[in-house]
């Protein structure tokens, strides 16, 4: 069987050889737990702030795009959205083109994102987040 003992068994049995040595190990432990709890306090950081990115990102993108004016009834009137839509009509002779950025922003307006781009912008969401936090901690 193994022999198991404690830090402080080891740490006492460090000192009867060298009473030096004692505190230099009490010091050595001492900051490897420093840099445990600040590794923790970083990790909890970036957690936060990637749950916070990815709900922000999931639930605040539709939010922006019908504030623009792309809605559920259609493009707003008198809007960016409808901004939007009559540069892209005078641009592509008097009609806006299927697939193009107007067409897609008011698909979004209209029905909202599926469960995939849901998923997607809870990904990006959560990284950019944790990012975020992990350049906090690196800040402050």
């Amino acid at each position: 069987m193994e022999d198991v003992r404690s830090r402080t068994e080891i740490i006492d049995t460090i000192s009867v050889v060298n009473p030096k040595d004692k505190d230099q190990t009490l010091n050595e432990t001492a900051g490897k737990e420093l840099e445990l709890e600040a590794f923790k306090t970083t990790m909890k950081t970036v957690s936060i702030l990637g749950i916070a990115g990815a709900v922000t990102a999931v639930v605040g993108t539709p939010v922006v795009i019908g504030m623009v004016g792309f809605t559920s009834a259609g493009i707003a009137a008198g809007s960016l959205a409808a901004k939007m839509m009559s540069a892209a009509a005078l641009a592509n002779g008097g009609g806006v083109a299927a697939g193009g950025t107007v067409a897609v922003l008011q698909s979004i307006g209209a029905a909202g994102f599926s469960v995939a781009a849901k998923a997607t912008l809870g990904t990006i969401g959560a990284g950019a987040g944790a990012t975020l936090g992990a350049a906090l901690k690196k800040l402050f």
